[in-house]
């Protein structure tokens, strides 16, 4: 899985199982580790990121958020 690209503002969050820990992909599947799989969903600002999380957390709470910056920083730890 590699680190996306990012410029100053923007930042990636990656998904999780909260009982396994399995990575997501960004359909909130389990991560295949493919060339098509895509594990990092990169957001614009970090208010849209805590808004997309927000958003998932209303229909599973059985998913944990990490978010990241440019520099692949932890920023938050959502769970």
């Amino acid at each position: 899985m590699t680190f996306p690209k990012l410029t100053d503002n923007q930042v990636a969050v990656l998904q999780a199982e909260k009982s396994t820990g399995i990575v997501l992909n960004i359909h909130r599947e389990r991560y295949l580790n493919t060339s098509e799989d895509e594990a990092y969903r990169i957001f614009e600002t970090i208010s849209l990121a805590r808004e997309y999380i927000a958003a998932v957390q209303q229909l599973s709470t059985d998913i944990e958020f990490t978010i990241y910056d440019n520099k692949q920083s932890l920023v938050e730890f959502i769970h």
